[in-house]
């Protein structure tokens, strides 16, 4: 799939940062999380797939979590 557009960036200190996980999080910002992108897309177009391999989903990797429990909410701020 390609996207075409434009997007804005909303830091932990905006007030729509703030709105968006309240409303879709219930106001606990998932691990990792930095900033929210808005995008506004002009085009979307999709491709036949033909060259997409398949994958097994063999779980959740816990990377994420082992570097937020390591940054500390202050440390990713």
């Amino acid at each position: 799939m390609r996207l075409y557009g434009n997007g804005t960036s909303m830091g932990w200190h905006s007030a729509e940062f703030e709105g968006l996980i309240s409303q879709y999080y219930g106001g606990t910002t998932p691990f990792g999380t930095r900033q929210i992108m808005k995008l506004r897309f002009d085009l979307v177009q999709t491709s036949c797939g033909y060259g997409v391999p398949l994958f097994d989903y063999k779980g959740e990797r816990t990377a994420i979590e082992n570097w937020h429990g390591n940054k500390g909410p202050d440390g990713i701020q």
